[in-house]
Protein backbone atom coordinates (compact mmCIF):
# COMPACT_ATOMS: atom_id res chain seq x y z
CA UNK A 1 0.00 0.00 0.00
CA UNK A 2 1.15 3.50 -0.86
CA UNK A 3 -0.55 6.02 1.37
CA UNK A 4 -0.59 9.40 3.10
CA UNK A 5 -1.35 10.06 6.78
CA UNK A 6 -3.28 13.18 7.75
CA UNK A 7 -3.74 13.87 11.44
CA UNK A 8 -3.11 10.19 12.15
CA UNK A 9 -5.68 8.94 9.61
CA UNK A 10 -4.45 6.91 6.65
CA UNK A 11 -5.58 7.43 3.07
CA UNK A 12 -4.53 4.58 0.80
CA UNK A 13 -3.70 5.88 -2.67
CA UNK A 14 -2.88 2.56 -4.31
CA UNK A 15 -2.40 -1.09 -3.59
CA UNK A 16 0.37 -2.62 -5.70
CA UNK A 17 0.73 -6.34 -6.26
CA UNK A 18 4.41 -7.15 -6.57
CA UNK A 19 5.91 -9.30 -9.31
CA UNK A 20 9.12 -11.14 -8.48
CA UNK A 21 11.61 -13.13 -10.56
CA UNK A 22 14.29 -15.61 -9.60
CA UNK A 23 17.95 -14.91 -10.29
CA UNK A 24 20.90 -17.26 -10.09
CA UNK A 25 24.66 -16.88 -9.95
CA UNK A 26 26.32 -20.28 -10.06
CA UNK A 27 24.81 -22.44 -7.31
CA UNK A 28 23.11 -19.52 -5.57
CA UNK A 29 19.48 -18.54 -6.24
CA UNK A 30 17.66 -15.45 -5.09
CA UNK A 31 14.65 -13.39 -6.10
CA UNK A 32 14.18 -9.77 -6.99
CA UNK A 33 11.28 -7.34 -6.99
CA UNK A 34 10.70 -6.85 -10.71
CA UNK A 35 7.42 -5.00 -11.09
CA UNK A 36 4.08 -3.82 -9.73
CA UNK A 37 0.44 -3.79 -10.78
CA UNK A 38 -1.48 -0.89 -9.20
CA UNK A 39 -5.08 -0.80 -8.01
CA UNK A 40 -6.75 2.40 -6.72
CA UNK A 41 -6.98 2.60 -2.95
CA UNK A 42 -10.77 2.69 -3.10
CA UNK A 43 -10.69 -0.99 -4.12
CA UNK A 44 -8.81 -2.12 -1.01
CA UNK A 45 -10.97 -4.38 1.17
CA UNK A 46 -11.92 -3.55 4.76
CA UNK A 47 -9.58 -6.12 6.30
CA UNK A 48 -6.50 -4.70 4.58
CA UNK A 49 -7.62 -1.14 5.31
CA UNK A 50 -7.96 -2.00 8.99
CA UNK A 51 -4.47 -3.55 8.94
CA UNK A 52 -3.00 -0.33 7.52
CA UNK A 53 -4.87 1.77 10.10
CA UNK A 54 -3.45 -0.44 12.86
CA UNK A 55 0.09 0.06 11.52
CA UNK A 56 -0.31 3.85 11.54
CA UNK A 57 -1.75 3.80 15.06
CA UNK A 58 1.00 1.48 16.35
CA UNK A 59 3.80 3.84 15.35
CA UNK A 60 1.92 7.07 16.01
CA UNK A 61 2.51 8.41 12.51
CA UNK A 62 0.61 11.70 12.14
CA UNK A 63 1.34 13.30 8.77
CA UNK A 64 3.24 12.35 5.64
CA UNK A 65 3.83 9.60 3.09
CA UNK A 66 4.28 5.95 3.96
CA UNK A 67 4.06 2.49 2.52
CA UNK A 68 3.11 -0.85 4.04
CA UNK A 69 4.35 -4.13 2.56
CA UNK A 70 2.42 -7.23 3.55
CA UNK A 71 1.68 -10.79 2.51
CA UNK A 72 -1.82 -12.23 2.46
CA UNK A 73 -1.73 -15.97 3.17
CA UNK A 74 -3.96 -18.60 1.60
CA UNK A 75 -6.14 -18.45 4.72
CA UNK A 76 -6.53 -14.67 4.37
CA UNK A 77 -4.19 -13.89 7.27
CA UNK A 78 -2.08 -10.74 6.84
CA UNK A 79 1.62 -10.61 7.76
CA UNK A 80 3.62 -7.39 7.90
CA UNK A 81 6.89 -7.26 5.97
CA UNK A 82 7.83 -3.63 6.49
CA UNK A 83 6.54 -0.12 6.90
CA UNK A 84 8.47 2.82 5.45
CA UNK A 85 7.99 6.56 5.88
CA UNK A 86 8.96 7.93 2.48
CA UNK A 87 8.03 7.97 -1.19
CA UNK A 88 8.87 4.66 -2.87
CA UNK A 89 11.37 4.31 -5.71
CA UNK A 90 11.25 2.21 -8.90
CA UNK A 91 8.82 4.63 -10.58
CA UNK A 92 6.04 3.99 -8.06
CA UNK A 93 5.12 7.68 -7.79
CA UNK A 94 4.52 7.79 -11.54
CA UNK A 95 2.47 4.59 -11.32
CA UNK A 96 0.27 6.16 -8.62
CA UNK A 97 -0.36 9.21 -10.79
CA UNK A 98 -1.27 7.08 -13.79
CA UNK A 99 -3.67 5.01 -11.67
CA UNK A 100 -5.34 7.71 -9.58
CA UNK A 101 -4.43 11.11 -11.04
CA UNK A 102 -2.87 12.00 -7.68
CA UNK A 103 0.72 13.18 -7.14
CA UNK A 104 2.08 11.34 -4.07
CA UNK A 105 4.72 13.99 -3.42
CA UNK A 106 2.20 16.83 -3.55
CA UNK A 107 -0.15 14.85 -1.30
CA UNK A 108 2.64 14.30 1.23
CA UNK A 109 3.50 18.02 1.30
CA UNK A 110 -0.20 18.88 1.54
CA UNK A 111 -0.60 16.60 4.56
CA UNK A 112 2.04 18.62 6.43
CA UNK A 113 0.31 21.86 5.40
CA UNK A 114 -3.07 20.63 6.59
CA UNK A 115 -4.59 20.46 3.10
CA UNK A 116 -7.41 18.06 2.26
CA UNK A 117 -7.74 16.27 -1.07
CA UNK A 118 -10.66 14.64 -2.84
CA UNK A 119 -10.67 10.89 -2.01
CA UNK A 120 -9.33 8.33 -4.46
CA UNK A 121 -12.18 6.72 -6.36
CA UNK A 122 -12.43 3.28 -7.90
CA UNK A 123 -11.00 3.80 -11.32
CA UNK A 124 -12.44 5.16 -14.43
CA UNK A 125 -8.75 5.03 -15.40
CA UNK A 126 -7.18 1.85 -16.80
CA UNK A 127 -5.28 -0.36 -14.40
CA UNK A 128 -1.56 0.21 -14.81
CA UNK A 129 1.51 -1.88 -14.07
CA UNK A 130 5.22 -1.75 -14.75
CA UNK A 131 8.27 -3.97 -14.72
CA UNK A 132 12.00 -3.31 -14.78
CA UNK A 133 13.72 -5.20 -17.59
CA UNK A 134 17.28 -6.34 -16.96
CA UNK A 135 17.74 -8.90 -19.75
CA UNK A 136 17.86 -8.53 -23.52
CA UNK A 137 15.18 -11.19 -24.01
CA UNK A 138 12.88 -9.39 -21.54
CA UNK A 139 13.22 -6.18 -23.55
CA UNK A 140 12.59 -8.04 -26.82
CA UNK A 141 9.44 -9.60 -25.34
CA UNK A 142 8.18 -6.17 -24.23
CA UNK A 143 8.88 -4.67 -27.64
CA UNK A 144 6.81 -7.42 -29.27
CA UNK A 145 3.68 -6.74 -27.17
CA UNK A 146 0.89 -5.23 -29.30
CA UNK A 147 -0.98 -2.13 -28.14
CA UNK A 148 -4.39 -3.47 -29.17
CA UNK A 149 -7.74 -4.37 -27.62
CA UNK A 150 -7.45 -1.77 -24.86
CA UNK A 151 -3.89 -2.84 -23.95
CA UNK A 152 -1.43 0.07 -24.00
CA UNK A 153 2.30 -0.63 -23.91
CA UNK A 154 4.97 2.00 -23.25
CA UNK A 155 8.69 1.27 -23.01
CA UNK A 156 10.94 3.69 -21.15
CA UNK A 157 14.50 2.98 -22.25
CA UNK A 158 17.20 3.39 -19.62
CA UNK A 159 20.88 4.03 -20.08
CA UNK A 160 22.89 1.85 -17.68
CA UNK A 161 26.14 3.43 -16.50
CA UNK A 162 29.37 2.14 -17.97
CA UNK A 163 31.39 0.67 -15.13
CA UNK A 164 35.11 -0.15 -15.26
CA UNK A 165 36.14 -3.80 -15.03
CA UNK A 166 37.49 -3.21 -11.52
CA UNK A 167 34.45 -1.24 -10.35
CA UNK A 168 34.03 -3.39 -7.24
CA UNK A 169 37.52 -2.65 -5.94
CA UNK A 170 37.17 -0.69 -2.73
CA UNK A 171 33.36 -0.93 -2.74
CA UNK A 172 32.02 -2.43 0.53
CA UNK A 173 30.40 -5.80 -0.07
CA UNK A 174 27.17 -4.49 1.47
CA UNK A 175 26.86 -1.97 -1.40
CA UNK A 176 27.78 -4.24 -4.32
CA UNK A 177 24.34 -5.84 -4.41
CA UNK A 178 22.75 -2.41 -4.96
CA UNK A 179 24.99 -1.80 -7.97
CA UNK A 180 24.31 -5.16 -9.59
CA UNK A 181 20.59 -4.84 -8.83
CA UNK A 182 20.08 -1.41 -10.39
CA UNK A 183 22.92 -0.70 -12.81
CA UNK A 184 21.97 -3.38 -15.33
CA UNK A 185 18.39 -2.22 -15.99
CA UNK A 186 17.80 -1.81 -19.73
CA UNK A 187 14.26 -0.43 -19.69
CA UNK A 188 10.97 -0.16 -17.84
CA UNK A 189 7.78 -1.38 -19.52
CA UNK A 190 4.52 0.31 -18.49
CA UNK A 191 1.28 -1.46 -19.39
CA UNK A 192 -2.31 -0.26 -18.98
CA UNK A 193 -5.59 -2.09 -19.61
CA UNK A 194 -9.21 -2.04 -18.39
CA UNK A 195 -8.65 -5.46 -16.75
CA UNK A 196 -5.82 -5.81 -14.17
CA UNK A 197 -5.44 -9.51 -15.02
CA UNK A 198 -4.42 -8.56 -18.56
CA UNK A 199 -1.83 -6.16 -17.16
CA UNK A 200 -0.35 -8.87 -14.94
CA UNK A 201 -0.24 -11.46 -17.71
CA UNK A 202 1.38 -9.06 -20.15
CA UNK A 203 4.08 -8.14 -17.62
CA UNK A 204 4.70 -11.80 -16.79
CA UNK A 205 5.34 -12.57 -20.47
CA UNK A 206 8.22 -10.08 -20.36
CA UNK A 207 9.96 -11.38 -17.24
CA UNK A 208 12.40 -14.25 -17.44
CA UNK A 209 14.93 -16.07 -15.25
CA UNK A 210 17.81 -15.86 -17.70
CA UNK A 211 21.28 -14.58 -16.83
CA UNK A 212 21.43 -10.80 -16.28
CA UNK A 213 23.26 -8.47 -18.61
CA UNK A 214 26.83 -8.05 -17.28
CA UNK A 215 27.63 -4.73 -15.61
Amino acid sequence: MQAVARDGAAEILTLCEKLTTTEHDGPLYSFREAGHVAYPGAEVDARVRGFVDACVAAVGYANGPFHVDLIRGADGALDLLEMGFRLSGMGITELIERTTGRDWGDDALGAHLGERRAPVTAAPRPYTGQATLRHADELAAAESLPSTGGLRVEIQYLRPPTLPADWSAGVPESLRADVTRHAAALARVVIAAPDPTRVTRALETCLTTSAPVPV
